[in-house]
């Protein structure tokens, strides 16, 4: 009897602390706590978002993301995250024109392309890896307007060329080091982001810019060789554009000339120059 007395007091002197969440991120240090013990409560962003506090019953009571109290009753506490931005300043230089352009990305923008629960790897797209590219997309139709502007004057080659030298000063990244996947396509926005890619996201992120700016563009998948074996693939874009010349295909009797868009593979090749044994195997249409 006197053992049981004992469990009762213990536990009327327990209090539990509850954490919800508004927004995107992830918290600790939910649980049962004794009456006066000093606890601490954390809160993390998700990638694209900020943290804005910790609240309690509707009330605030600390911006930082570790919150340190002492328990006195019952307390259900939330922590609350909102959508971040990114600054981004994309820049051009070239034999035509040197020039940028400022655009924010909101981070809702961001997480609801990472968060698209859809194939990422060719081997599963084929030719669907066209519906990563995302001419209508609100960041890339500001950028292609900004590119317009500060282009106007210049041929369409050469405001192409401005377009091609401005992707390949996004840093590129396997997918194994940026993702730890083998294969791993990214929308346009996820690219400008991350500021990293991989082949086909310069490639996706081009086509994107130019089909904003009302160029037709198509999307290569490349075989590479080396000594007349293929060691490996690439992917590259097409554009349909007056007075270029060198390599092109033919699609629906239109010319798309070859875009190098890898800072790797082509940093200095022009609208038209393939990287030595580098060979279209097939060309898809972006719709």
């Amino acid at each position: 009897m006197f053992s049981v007395m004992v469990v009762l007091i213990a536990s009327s002197f327990m209090s539990e602390v509850t954490i919800g969440i508004d927004g995107m991120g992830h918290v600790d240090g939910g649980g049962y706590y004794r009456d006066g013990e000093t606890v601490t409560v954390t809160a993390e962003a998700d990638d694209g978002c900020i943290f804005e506090g910790w609240y309690d019953d509707g009330v605030l009571v600390s911006t930082d993301e570790s919150y340190t109290f002492k328990v006195t009753k019952n307390s259900h506490l939330e922590a609350h995250f909102s959508p971040g931005s990114e600054d981004l300043m994309l820049s051009w230089d070239t034999d035509a024109s040197s020039g940028s352009i400022h655009v924010e990305i909101s981070g809702s923008s961001y997480h609801e392309y990472s968060d698209d629960d859809v194939a990422r790897d060719y081997r599963t797209l084929g030719g669907d890896c066209v519906f990563f590219v995302t001419p209508e997309d609100e960041t890339i139709r500001e950028i292609a307007a900004g590119v317009m502007e500060a282009t106007a004057g210049l041929t369409d080659l050469e405001r192409v060329e401005c377009v091609l030298d401005m992707v390949r000063g996004i840093p590129t990244s396997t997918d194994e080091e940026s993702t730890g996947q083998s294969d791993y396509f990214r929308y346009p926005v996820e690219t400008l982001w991350e500021l990293t890619g991989d082949c086909e996201d310069h490639a996706i992120l081009l086509s994107s810019i130019l089909e904003a700016m009302g160029y037709d563009t198509v999307l290569h998948y490349v075989n590479i060789f080396e000594d007349e074996r293929l060691v490996g693939s690439h992917m590259a874009v097409g554009v349909n554009v007056e007075h270029a010349t060198g390599s092109h295909v033919l699609v629906h009797n239109l010319r798309f000339w070859y875009c190098e868009s890898s800072p790797e593979s082509g940093a200095d090749l022009h609208v038209g120059e393939v990287p030595e044994d580098y060979v279209i195997w097939r060309t898809y249409e972006v719709f």
